[in-house]
């Protein structure tokens, strides 16, 4: 029987087609779903419906959730290949790298045996990557989230096992697969990521640090959550996101943080407000800095620069409520406090 192999739709017809059936999504989430469907006519149907859930920092990067439809019509097209095919599969879905040495290496732990890349080539002949000499690469991005999402925990955890022992002289990136094999308090891998994250901050790679800051708090030992909640809150508010600096704070506030934690908090809720620049604002931002560097803030909090207006303006939702503990242990109750707001 003659097979039509169906052409992704170009941007412009991609682009109309969200805008026609989704005019309830968000610009932002109007792009997320566009760059995660790559044309494909059913992803950009079925991600309308799950939009709230492909946050950008949510998950490790190119790996989207899907419905069970898009699930179930990419995963049926990897079900036949052979086992060891699916296992490299699984590996190059969870590595950060398209590196075909890491992808073989890796696998072969996994498998406690060598596997070469002939093993890989009956997923290049389903065209479901693209192989060369270096590099093994999903040819659509959902796919690679149908290969990740279909296995199981045990699977991942021994695939990111693997990944972390082949990644042992690359810290920065070995720690998330130390990170995501593990369930509960682990304060040494917290250490880890926070160290990645603030070296990623350095080199200008912000979202890399905000990604990292937030597995970190959930690995802490409760006595240091609070204080790396604020400090992802911070760096997603340098992101000019603010609509993720809301929770974050409200979380670290249920913590009861110290005072510089506090001060710190309280600084980021004020350069979030949505009110206008007043002499009152001001006071009130002023007296949060002085509160943070008078706690021994050690990275400067008040002598940053505030990002445009526009970066986080829109979000219409404010961190903390005008009587949270946070607001009122780390502002002054007179001068510049907040009355009546």
């Amino acid at each position: 029987m003659p097979e039509l192999r169906l052409q992704p739709l170009d941007p412009a017809a991609a682009t109309r087609l969200v805008a026609e059936s989704c005019d309830h999504l968000t610009a932002a989430e109007r792009t997320r779903i566009l760059r995660a469907a790559a044309g494909n006519p059913l992803a950009l149907i079925e991600l309308p419906s799950i939009a709230h859930r492909l946050d950008d920092e949510q998950l490790m990067p190119g790996l989207v959730p899907l419905t069970e439809r898009l699930e179930r019509a990419f995963a049926a097209r990897a079900a036949d290949l052979p086992v060891e095919t699916r296992l490299l599969l699984l590996v190059a879905a969870l590595n950060d790298s398209e590196s075909l040495n890491e992808v073989l290496q890796a696998g072969s732990l996994v498998a406690d045996q060598p596997l070469g890349v002939e093993a890989l080539q009956a997923a290049a002949d389903a065209t479901i990557v693209e192989l060369d000499e270096r590099t093994v690469r999903f040819r659509h991005p959902l796919m690679r989230s149908s290969v990740r999402q279909t296995a199981s925990v045990e699977q991942r955890r021994r695939v990111h096992e693997a990944l972390a022992e082949t990644l042992e002289a690359e810290p920065d990136r070995r720690v998330w697969h130390r990170a995501a094999r593990i369930a509960g308090t682990r304060e040494d891998v917290a250490l880890e990521l926070e160290a990645a994250g603030r070296r990623a901050r350095r080199r200008g790679a912000i979202s890399v640090a905000a990604t990292a800051l937030r597995p970190a708090a959930e690995l802490s030992e409760p006595a240091q959550r609070a204080k790396r909640l604020i400090a992802a809150a911070e760096v997603a508010f340098e992101l000019g996101q603010p609509h993720l600096v809301a929770p974050l704070l409200r979380e670290a506030e249920q913590l009861e943080p110290g005072p510089l934690e506090r001060a710190r908090a309280a600084w980021i809720d004020e350069m979030i407000n949505l009110r206008g620049p007043s002499p009152k604002w001001a006071t009130e931002l002023i007296a949060a800095a002085k509160q943070a560097g008078e706690a021994g803030d050690p990275t400067g909090l008040c002598h940053r620069r505030a990002p445009a207006p526009t970066r986080v303006r829109g979000s219409g939702r404010r961190s903390l409520p005008p009587g949270s503990r946070l607001r009122r242990s780390a502002l002054p109750k007179s001068g510049g406090g907040r009355s009546g707001t």
